[in-house]
């Protein structure tokens, strides 16, 4: 969850007015319009396709592809390309709504045995608040400390989220519950 929110999305979300000033566009509420739509339109494939790619491609592709249009992005801005900034943003928020978007909210609950699974999916949630108020208040100094190149930072935590994801996050893609839980407890498989 944590990850989630430092990928930047709310930064995206919140302060897309601002970043679309930056990028020199004279009505912005157009581009946030469109960027909002893009996100709720984006959600939708991801229904069908979680179970048949699976959450950890789909992290990784998210994840990688946010870190990618960061980039994309830092260099629209540092070169002026106006138009060029709403397309690697869009592309940006296409890849954190099929993947990084709903996969934790799914992930979280099948990771975490049933007995633990009501407070752990309860700190998980306020984890998520908690970085969505850091990244919501946080931003603007980032943006004014470091102008164009206030995205990276984002770029780098998605990167750490695709190591992170690559090396200790499982596949739970047509496991059950227990396969999981046995994923996570190798001795229990050896002590039955």
């Amino acid at each position: 969850m944590v990850f989630q929110q430092l990928s930047g999305i709310n930064a995206v979300m919140f302060y897309s007015n601002s970043i679309f000033v930056s990028a020199g566009f004279s009505d912005p509420e157009i581009a946030t319009i469109i960027v909002s739509a893009f996100n709720v339109i984006a959600t939708f494939p991801a229904i069908p396709i979680i179970e048949r790619m699976g959450r950890r491609f789909l992290l990784l592709g998210g994840f990688g592809g946010q870190a990618l249009f960061h980039i994309m992005f830092v260099l629209s801005m540092v070169f002026d390309w106006s138009w060029a900034s709403v397309v690697f943003i869009l592309l940006g928020v296409g890849f954190f709504a099929v993947g990084p978007g709903p996969i934790p909210w799914m992930i979280t609950s099948e990771i975490l045995p049933a007995s633990v699974a009501p407070a752990g999916v309860s700190l998980c949630v306020g984890t998520n608040w908690l970085f969505t108020f850091v990244v919501g208040q946080v931003y603007p100094y980032m943006n004014d400390g470091m102008g164009a190149y206030s995205f990276l930072p984002f770029a780098v935590c998605c990167v750490l989220c695709v190591i992170f994801t690559w090396f200790f996050v499982p596949e739970t893609k047509g496991k059950t519950i227990a396969e999981i839980e046995l994923a996570f407890n190798p001795k229990r498989k050896n002590s039955s």
